[in-house]
């Protein structure tokens, strides 16, 4: 993990099997190993840190098998097993459905090695620019220059 300390990884799509249908997600970023302040904003996010990810964001009984390692744009997180019987196994936890968890690879290094391009890239739907009803990016609307704040 220490080589692959935080950042985007290009490509960044991953498939996996949900409740026995075939899906697929992309990684938003892995989270690094440090000890610096987090920032909370979208670029900060890039940055935060697996200690913070895991006291934030999972349960003491699930501290207890895995480590948060990343995150889909939709706030999935992709974990590490590091005990248990399924030990080394990277996983995607669906946070809105009451299965849990599904598994992506045996490994960090699978993991890795799995990531490909998306096969259906779609822009995200940010709605129509107030200004001149264009279609918005993340950042405002590229045909009149309005910026979202």
């Amino acid at each position: 993990m220490l080589e692959h300390n935080g950042g985007q990884p290009k490509p960044n799509y991953f498939a996996y099997l949900h409740s026995g249908i075939e899906s697929g997600s992309t990684l938003e970023c892995l989270y690094a190993i440090h000890d610096r302040p987090y920032v909370d904003t979208y670029e900060g996010r890039l940055g935060e840190s697996v200690q913070r990810a895991w006291s934030q964001h999972l349960e003491p009984d699930e501290q207890a098998l895995m480590i948060p390692i990343g995150r889909d744009p939709y706030g999935n997180l992709v974990r590490l097993f590091y005990a248990g019987p399924d030990r080394g196994a990277v996983c995607i936890v669906d946070h809105e459905d009451p299965v849990g968890y599904f598994r992506i690879a045996e490994s960090f290094t699978e993991f890795l090695d799995a990531l490909h391009e998306d096969p259906d890239p779609q822009e995200p739907n940010y709605g129509e620019c107030p200004e001149c009803q264009a279609n918005l990016k993340r950042w405002g609307c590229p045909e009149c220059g309005w910026l979202m704040t």
